[in-house]
């Protein structure tokens, strides 16, 4: 019988960390602080209450309009809080007889990377190098920490050598920019303009 538990504890999770996605996706191109100042209205800047901050039911409870100056709020947010819980609840729901805790929760926070990533490339067309680097090197440390603690691969849950770990890890890595380099290469000297963004082959190492 499925274990509806887990599976509603990652939807709430999921919504939550759907909530800094949409901090992340506003102020990381602006170059703003995560963290500085607290969550806001962005047409009037008053600071948001902390239930205007519960996921998806914030804004409903609102109406979708700021209750200082009633400036709409887009129904963006609180898509990307359900559609992030519904992503964690799925993993949970896929795997969450079949693979370790921690892998679990690296592809999890893999999802939130790039659904990040998604949302950020379809408002600028760019993707921060920040998020795709620390994505990187959060998938390097994934395999290392399964390895070390004896977990094992984090899908098959086989026995893992820390060094061949690493070793796979950063040739995967490696294979991912370098064929994406070329095919952006490639693609530029075709058409004669840019075909693929920097950070399409970092993200593809990633």
């Amino acid at each position: 019988m499925l274990d509806l538990l887990p599976i509603a504890v990652a939807f709430v999770f999921g919504a939550c960390v759907g909530s800094f996605i949409n901090v992340v996706v506003y102020r990381l191109p602006a170059g703003l602080s995560l963290v500085k100042p607290p969550s806001r209205c962005p047409a009037c800047l008053t600071p948001l209450k902390p239930q205007d901050n519960i996921p998806i039911l914030g804004w409903l409870m609102i109406g979708g309009k700021c209750r200082y100056c009633k400036a709409g709020v887009s129904w963006r947010y609180p898509a990307i809080e359900l559609l992030t819980g519904i992503l964690f609840a799925s993993v949970v729901w896929q795997f969450g007889r079949t693979v370790s805790l921690v892998g679990i929760v690296g592809f999890c926070l893999f999802l939130a990377w790039l659904l990040s990533l998604a949302l950020i490339d379809l408002d600028t067309m760019l993707l921060p190098d920040s998020l795709t680097q620390s994505g990187l090197v959060a998938g390097l440390l994934l395999h290392q920490i399964t390895a070390i603690a004896g977990l094992g691969n984090p899908v098959l849950q086989t026995a893992t050598v820390p060094l061949n770990s690493l070793v796979f890890s950063v040739a995967g890595a490696v294979l991912g920019i370098w064929l994406l380099d070329i095919v952006r290469g490639a693609g530029s000297f075709w058409l004669g303009v840019e075909a693929m963004g920097a950070g399409d082959p970092r993200l593809a190492g990633m």
